[in-house]
């Protein structure tokens, strides 16, 4: 029974330091220009024992976003997107807070051609718990929805990854409320606010 608990913990170990070694690397150059050997350099392992626990970057850069999708998931599962006024900037904020956690590695993964798979992995989240939400409230047709959701969720992810790529250069709250009032009234109601 120990030798397990001795192998398992040697496991998630070995696990831990490949991550925290292509999240250094990812921080400091393309994701497709990274090596597995760079990987297991950094890591202070060798190959063999890199390809014992992921067939390749890209089964480690999935397993990483399955996690990101899966905190990103159960934070926003506690928020009514429908109701609360402030459910926008609720999901903007969680997703802050999760980039926040290691900046330089959301950042090169994001800034990777391979980003598309995490903002698809987002988008679908969120389209679901709106869905959802929506079902409970509305007899809106689903070829509609689908529509609808698409356009709005796919714009909402882009803003958002624009504002985090320029440096946040104005408040969460004031992109949530702009990107509120383009949902809610389309381009017009935000060119007619009175402010």
């Amino acid at each position: 029974m120990i030798g397990n608990e001795n192998k398992d913990r040697r496991y998630k170990r070995t696990k831990y330091v490949i991550r925290r070694a292509f999240e250094e690397l990812i921080s400091e150059k393309d994701v497709n220009d990274i090596t597995i050997t760079e990987i297991a350099s950094a890591a202070n392992i060798n190959r063999k024992t890199f390809y014992a626990h992921y067939d390749g970057i890209y089964k480690l850069i999935e397993e990483i976003e399955n996690e990101i999708a899966e905190e990103f998931d159960l934070s926003i599962s506690k928020i009514d997107l429908i109701n609360d006024p402030h459910g926008i900037y609720n999901v903007f904020r969680i997703m802050t807070d999760i980039i926040n956690k290691n900046v330089n590695f959301y950042a090169g993964l994001l800034d990777s051609g391979h980003n598309n798979m995490v903002r698809e992995k987002l988008i679908n989240l969120l389209k679901q718990r709106v869905r959802a939400s929506l079902a409970l409230n509305s007899d809106i047709e689903d070829s509609s929805l689908d529509i609808a959701l698409d356009y709005v969720l796919a714009g909402t992810i882009e803003v958002y990854g624009k504002w985090f790529k320029n440096g946040k250069n104005i408040s969460i709250e004031r992109l949530s409320e702009a990107v509120k009032k383009i949902t809610e009234l389309g381009l017009n109601g935000l060119l007619n606010q009175e402010d």
